[in-house]
Formats: C-alpha cells, sequence, structure tokens
C-alpha cells in the first residue's frame, strides 16, 4: 500500500515538473517570437530609410523588407541579409572614400582663397578652418558643418572682391614673388583670379625650397643691419622667428616686421647722420665766424695803423711848422715838447689796442682749435663706424667668411690680373652633401653650425693668399691665385678630406658631414660667366657621381 502512494507521488512530482516546463517553454517561445517580430520591424524599418540614401542599396534591400514582412523564418533571408550586409559595406568604403576626397577638395579650396589677398581676419578663420580639416574620425555631420563654415567664409571674401573696384594691391610676397598670386587683367569688378593650387609634389618641393631660401635671405638682411639698442629686442625676436621652419604664409606675415626694421634702423642712421652734420656745420660756422672777425680785426689793425700813421706825419709836420715859425728858443721847446708828447701817447695807444686785439685773437684762436679737435674726432669715429659697416656689409654672418658681394669684387680683381698680366687662377665651388637633409633632420640651428664648422675648416686648411666666401646657402666659392688646375684639384681634394673628417655631434649623435667641389682654371678665351658655367658643371657632376667628391671641367 505504500508502495503505490510512493509512485504516486513520485508521478506527480514529475507531472508538476513537465508542465511547468511547458510553461517556461511557452513563454520563452513568446519572447523570442517578441523578439523576432520587433529584429524584423527593425530591419524592415532599415529597409525603409535606404530610400532615402541609395537607389542600389534600396533596390537590394527591396526583397530583404518584403520577405521579412511576410516570414521572418523563410530560408532565403539569410542569403538576403549576407547580400545586403555586403553592400553595406560597400558602400561604407564608397562613402568614405567620397568624404576623403571631399575633405580633399575642401583643403585645396581653403588653401586657394589663403593665397587670395583678403583681410587678415579671413585669412585667420581660413587657417583654423584648414587646421580643423586634419584627421581621420570625420562624420558626415561634423563635415556638413566645415563646409558650412567654407561656404559662409567664401561669401564674405566674395562679397570683399565684388566690393573692390580696382586691383588689389599685392601683398610684399606677391611684389617679391608674382607668381604665387596671378590676377587676370582683364578683369573688372568681378575679378577672376588664377591660383596655383601646388598639387604636383615637385611644385611643393620647390615652393618649400624657395621659401627656406627666402627666409635665410631675410635672415641675413637683418644681421647684416646695424642695429641701435632701442630695436636690439625685436631684432632678436625676428632672427629667432626666420630660423624656424616658416610655410609661405608665416613668411609673408613675417616680411612686414623685417621692412619695419629695416626703415626703423635707417630713419635712426639717417637722423644720427643729420644730427652729425648739423653739428660739423655749426662748427663750420664758428671757422667761418672767427675767418670773419679776424677780417674785421686786420681791418681795424691796418685802420689803427693809418691813423697812427697819420698822427705822427702831423705831428711831425706841426714840429716842421713850428720850427720855421718859431722865434724863441723856449716857446720851441715847449711845442716840439708837446707834439713829442702826443707822439709818444699815440704809440701807447696803438700798442695797448694791439695787445688787446692779440689778447682777443689768441682766445677765439683756441676756442677754435677746440672745436676743430672735436670735430676731428667726430670725424673719426664716424669714418671708423662707417669702415665697420663697410666690413660688416662684406661678411657672411653666419659663417664670418666673406659674402658674395666680397666675391663678386675679388673675383673682378683677380679676373682684371689675369688679363693684363696672364696671372693663371682657379675656380672652386662647394656644396655641402645633404645639407637640407640636415636642416630637416635635426634642425636649422644644427645647419647653421655645420656651415660655421666647414667655414672654419676651409679657412684653416686655405693658404693665406686663398680666398674663400660664402657664395650662397650650403655654397662656397674659393678663388685660387697663381695656381693651376692639377695644384687645385689637390687643393680641393685636400679640403673635402679635411671636411669629410670634421667630428659633428648632434644630441650625443654622429652626423656625417661631406662636401662636394668642382673646379675650372681660367681659359685664355674666358669671360666670368664661362668660366662659372664650367665650375658649376663640374659641382654638378660631382653631385651625380654619389657626392663627396671632386671633378674639374
Amino acid at each position: 500500500m505504500s508502495d503505490d502512494v510512493n509512485n504516486n507521488s513520485i508521478d506527480l512530482k514529475w507531472k508538476q515538473k513537465y508542465f511547468d516546463h511547458l510553461d517556461r517553454s511557452d513563454a520563452l517561445e513568446k519572447k523570442l517570437r517578441a523578439r523576432v517580430n520587433l529584429a524584423a520591424e527593425g530591419l524592415v524599418a532599415l529597409c525603409d530609410f535606404s530610400t532615402s540614401i541609395s537607389k542600389k542599396l534600396y533596390k537590394l534591400c527591396k526583397p530583404v523588407r518584403q520577405t521579412a514582412q511576410k516570414d521572418v523564418f523563410a530560408a532565403e533571408l539569410p542569403d538576403l541579409i549576407v547580400s545586403l550586409k555586403q553592400a553595406l559595406a560597400g558602400l561604407e568604403s564608397e562613402t568614405r572614400s567620397a568624404r576623403d576626397n571631399t575633405i580633399g577638395a575642401l583643403r585645396s579650396s581653403v588653401d586657394a582663397l589663403i593665397n587670395i589677398d583678403s583681410s587678415s581676419t579671413h585669412r585667420r578663420h581660413l587657417r583654423k578652418l584648414k587646421k580643423s580639416l586634419h584627421g581621420d574620425d570625420y562624420d558626415e555631420s561634423a563635415l556638413v558643418e566645415r563646409v558650412m563654415q567654407f561656404s559662409q567664409l567664401l561669401q564674405k571674401i566674395l562679397a570683399e572682391l565684388n566690393t573692390t573696384t580696382q586691383s588689389p594691391k599685392p601683398s610684399l610676397l606677391g611684389k617679391i614673388l608674382p607668381g604665387k598670386l596671378k590676377a587676370d587683367p582683364a578683369a573688372t569688378a568681378n575679378q577672376h583670379l588664377r591660383i596655383d593650387l601646388g598639387d604636383d609634389q615637385s611644385d611643393n618641393d620647390d615652393d618649400a625650397k624657395t621659401a627656406e631660401q627666402l627666409s635665410t635671405v631675410l635672415l641675413h638682411l637683418v644681421s647684416q643691419l646695424d642695429i641701435p639698442d632701442a630695436l636690439v629686442g625685436d631684432a632678436t625676436a625676428l632672427k629667432l622667428r626666420l630660423q624656424q621652419d616658416l610655410d609661405w604664409h608665416d613668411l609673408e606675415e613675417a616680411l612686414e616686421p623685417v621692412v619695419e626694421l629695416t626703415l626703423a634702423t635707417v630713419e635712426w642712421h639717417y637722423s644720427h647722420f643729420g644730427e652729425f652734420l648739423e653739428q660739423i656745420n655749426a662748427q663750420l660756422d664758428a671757422v667761418q665766424n672767427f675767418l670773419r672777425a679776424a677780417q674785421s680785426s686786420r681791418n681795424h689793425q691796418h685802420k689803427n695803423h693809418t691813423s697812427l700813421n697819420d698822427s705822427v706825419c702831423q705831428t711831425i709836420n706841426d714840429i716842421e711848422e713850428s720850427l720855421a715859425q718859431s722865434e724863441h728858443l723856449d716857446e720851441l721847446k715847449q711845442s716840439i715838447s708837446h707834439k713829442m708828447h702826443s707822439i709818444v701817447t699815440a704809440l701807447a695807444d696803438y700798442e695797448a689796442a694791439e695787445q688787446r686785439r692779440e689778447a682777443e685773437l689768441v682766445g677765439e684762436l683756441a676756442q677754435l682749435g677746440d672745436k676743430l679737435q672735436e670735430m676731428e674726432q667726430q670725424s673719426n669715429k664716424m669714418r671708423a663706424k662707417l669702415e665697420s659697416q663697410k666690413q660688416l656689409a662684406r661678411r657672411d654672418s653666419v659663417t664670418q667668411l666673406p659674402n658674395r658681394a666680397a666675391y663678386d669684387e675679388r673675383i673682378q680683381f683677380e679676373f682684371a690680373r689675369w688679363e693684363r698680366y696672364e696671372a693663371p687662377f682657379t675656380l672652386l665651388l662647394g656644396d655641402i652633401d645633404h645639407f637640407k637633409t640636415i636642416n630637416d633632420q635635426h634642425g636649422h640651428m644644427a645647419g647653421d653650425k655645420v656651415l660655421k664648422l666647414v667655414a672654419q675648416t676651409l679657412s684653416q686648411t686655405l693658404r693665406e693668399t686663398d680666398f674663400a666666401a660664402r657664395f650662397g646657402g650650403e655654397e662656397f666659392a674659393i678663388l685660387l691665385p697663381n695656381t693651376a688646375a692639377d695644384d687645385a684639384m689637390r687643393v680641393a681634394e685636400k679640403l673635402r678630406q679635411a671636411v669629410a673628417a670634421c667630428p659633428f655631434h648632434r644630441r650625443g649623435k654622429e652626423v656625417a658631414v661631406t662636401i662636394s667641389f668642382g673646379l675650372s682654371e681660367i681659359a685664355p678665351t674666358d669671360r666670368l660667366e664661362t668660366l662659372f658655367e664650367r665650375v658649376d658643371h663640374a659641382l654638378y657632376q660631382a653631385k651625380q657621381q654619389g657626392r663627396n667628391r671632386c671633378c674639374a671641367n
């Protein structure tokens, strides 16, 4: 009996478990079906949304939408979803490519507008917009915002250009390098601008090199100025600014301070030279006044001398008349004594006047001597300063070697000497190898140190009669008087080896510095132009053959 009861309780227990499991299965099935229906609704909604995105995508989504609306568990639905997934991946790639192309075109357009001579406010906003266009995390909303910003700036700039009735005033950089921005001369109120966007990489490299060369020229100009004490701070800041890597826009902004500093320096020197001339003029006036006073004193002396002579002559005549007319000896004595007293008095007055005049003349001469001595001292100072300026203008500020102007003067002298006495000479042109790489990798300060090191090595290796100058950039011109080509080649090799052996370290690492030379001896039919062309061609051959070598032509 107890066994039957136990069996019944076990059966009930298992039945209850079975029914509970059925209930849980029904609940899970309902929950799963609800989620499937929700996914189907989302898939249908996504397919409906594709209508506004792409017709191609809509065609792929249409069968997926129809199948999902009919039967979510249809057998063809997985294949349709895989095809849709592949189409979405292709569309994403196309969208990213189109977005990148749009950003690239937008950057080019911003660069073009920056090159237009618009207001500084517009250029500042354009540079800010250009900076914000760098990066790969752009979505459509951010891109749309940038396009709207560009559109607003473009409208403002076009409005500014349309209100201009004359050709826009070129910037300083535009005046120096007019090829950067060209204006159509046939344009009137609505001016059409032809702008070189610089898409070609070689053009960009040329522009960067030109900007670097122009920056070097400006730095050399500032270094050659005799800066007054009041402008030393501005000049130092400007030099540091020009030593940095500047693009065209930074270089254009740096031109104005260079011009202002140059004009201020010239104006200061003109002012001080004017003061010097005023001092000289005042001292010359003093000399002129002294000469006038001396002439007046001389006239006065002549007048006194004439008056004395007339007085003595008149007195003598009176004595003679007294001698002729006097009958008594006492009266004659008294008359003669009186007349002689008059002569003595006149002579005493004349001597006193001469002494006074001589004393005044000595005082004026002493003052004149002091003024002439002061004038001579000032003239010597000005002469020394002008000589210092002349030497400074003929010396390179970085290498302390003679500069291009000094080279032009020296080679003219050597050429004239060769024409007259047939004294041979050889011209060398050296170029530091991979100098741009040194600047790019280690900075322009390191490049300046390399230039100084090479210049010092050349100076120490050459003879006293030889002449070395910084020709420009990283090039050095060397004149070897009374030297034939064979001997010059040995000198060039000695210089090349000396430069290659120079120890140059940057941040604890050794940096290799080498130089290539081209050389040529003056020929009977040469002009300076043909001689330099041969030397330049020889230097080109040395570069083409692997650098760090010497070639003659």
